[in-house]
């Protein structure tokens, strides 16, 4: 069958994948409509012959399929199983970027930069428009997980991330279609993209960020061959690092050297002759110190009753009592919890307990450091044997354990396509600490391709994305190390190939750079 569009096939693919790089930031609905669109043009675009055969000669095209094979063949072989047949619809998108893509030939060199140029664009007013939505909604105790309107925070970092790089490449390396607009625009978007990373606190992303910069300062150092170059380059990464240490440690540190339980610590009355209460068994600190001892519930409910006409058993906005909110403030201010306690405390102080903040320290989400403490804080609860429920960390943690022992059960072939009811199974028998509303998925997508396709569908994944690392050579540069090393990152923290921005990020972002780019010796090989 010849292509419709004739010799035009070649605009129509551009202007459809620009249109889809877009688009698909949008939202669900609109990442199914641009499935459609792109179907809709490899059938009419016919050449089917010619396509199977671009698609099966390029290795990182055969290797991305078999990782597609290896993912829908058990599924497949469980049909007509709901849950199955369930899983194979979610995965419909891999088949379609994979196939309308990998199969077509390259993009020209100045098609390929308008193209990025487009993305970089949409990128930018998609995290515009998000950051609107998040100020226009703010309030002190807002989370800033809430910045993902139309997809996860973390995966719309990951654009951010790759469209940053995409600045980087053009302005300082790629300089082949500069002019003074192409340079205003990707400047002004490499700041606002900088600018919405860091203000967005997601650990992965500054991981993510920190690998790319210790990566390019190598390849420069290596670049220029020049002596005086490397040492500063070295000096840079130091500092770097040493700065992440030290703000590590600042928080870090009320975790390593807190209070213990003494005697001096436990009291039995209050000034007023009531009783203490002491839980030493629970394990809660704010800011090193322990926060239920000394506490005498009977005064503090009276006091909060005077100053703020509720009680303390009362649930505030987020869900929580406010005696455990008061508990872990008082506590973090090293006051006791009683009536004189409660006294010390000012009127910001009061709102910020009613705001829902539980640290003196951190009265706004807008703080890097609270995000660290607060990872610390989990790390530290969990150890201690606290619920890990309800907390990103931990829970992770949890979803390791139970996509380990639902391995065990299917070591070679894992379960494929029926992984939610497996890993179901598996919290009821091993008894989650979780809530049944927090039994998920295994959040890492080297457990979850485990778990799905065994041991054996594991090697093959690993064994296929080292093989693209490897044949893509020709093809590395910024943009294509910046998409690489994002994946493989938010791989060990997501399910990524699990959601519909995942596949479009990994797959769709990831076939454009891989196979629409075109081939040419860059500055990182």
């Amino acid at each position: 069958m010849q292509s419709l569009f004739g010799k035009h096939s070649d605009s129509v693919f551009f202007w459809i994948l620009a249109l889809c790089s877009i688009l698909v930031l949008w939202g669900n609905f609109i990442i199914t409509l641009c499935c459609i669109l792109l179907t809709a043009f490899w059938i009419f675009d016919g050449n089917f012959k010619s396509k199977f055969a671009t698609l099966l000669t390029r290795k990182s095209s055969l290797f991305l399929s078999i990782i597609c094979a290896t993912i829908l063949l058990r599924p497949i072989v469980q049909l007509p199983e709901k849950e199955a047949l369930q899983f194979l619809v979610s995965k419909l998108p891999f088949l379609i970027y994979l196939i309308a893509i990998g199969s077509h030939t390259e993009l020209s060199a100045k098609k390929f930069h308008c193209l990025m140029l487009i993305f970089v664009a949409g990128v930018v007013v998609n995290t515009i428009f998000s950051f609107g939505c998040y100020l226009f909604n703010l309030t002190d105790t807002l989370n800033f997980r809430a910045i993902g309107v139309f997809m996860s925070h973390i995966r719309l970092s990951l654009f951010a991330i790759v469209a940053a790089s995409v600045c980087v490449h053009y302005l300082f390396f790629c300089r082949d279609f500069a002019n003074t607009k192409t340079t205003i625009f990707l400047s002004v978007s490499l700041c606002w993209l900088a600018f919405f990373i860091i203000f967005s606190k997601i650990l992965i992303a500054y991981v993510i960020v920190s690998i790319l910069l210790i990566v390019l300062s190598i390849v420069l150092a290596y670049r220029y061959k020049s002596f005086s170059s490397a040492i500063a380059i070295i000096v840079a990464i130091s500092v770097l690092l040493l700065t992440f240490c030290v703000l590590l440690y600042s928080e870090c540190r009320y975790f390593i050297y807190h209070d213990t339980h003494s005697t001096e610590q436990l009291r039995t009355k209050t000034a007023r002759g009531n009783d203490y209460v002491h839980s030493t068994e629970n394990p809660t600190i704010e800011n090193g110190h322990i926060v239920y001892i000394n506490v005498c519930e009977t005064e503090l409910d009276s006091c909060w009753k005077l100053k703020t006409g509720r009680s303390i058993y009362d649930l505030n906005e987020t869900g929580y009592k406010y005696l455990h909110v008061l508990y872990r403030y008082m506590a973090s201010k090293n006051l006791w919890k009683d009536a004189d306690g409660f006294a010390e405390l000012s009127d910001e102080d009061i709102q910020n307990i009613l705001d829902g903040f539980t640290n003196y320290r951190f009265t706004s989400n807008l703080s890097i450091n609270k995000r660290i403490y607060e990872s610390f804080w989990e790390i530290y609860m969990y150890i201690n044997g606290g619920n890990p429920d309800g907390h990103s960390i931990t829970q992770r943690l949890e979803f390791h354990k139970c996509a380990m022992e639902t391995l065990k059960r299917y070591p070679w072939f894992g379960t494929g396509g029926l992984i939610g009811s497996e890993m179901y199974k598996t919290y009821q028998e091993t008894n989650s600490p979780l809530s049944q509303k927090n039994w998920n998925l295994p959040h890492n997508q080297f457990f979850h391709i485990a778990v799905t396709t065994g041991l054996i569908g594991l090697l093959l994944f690993l064994i296929c994305i080292t093989g693209m690392i490897i044949y893509t050579r020709n093809k590395w540069n910024t943009i294509t190390a910046s998409w690489f090393i994002a994946m493989l990152v938010s791989f060990c923290s997501e399910d990524t190939l699990n959601t519909h921005a995942g596949l479009v990020f990994c797959i769709l972002l990831g076939s454009i750079i891989l196979f629409a780019q075109p081939e040419k010796q860059t500055e990182l090989n």
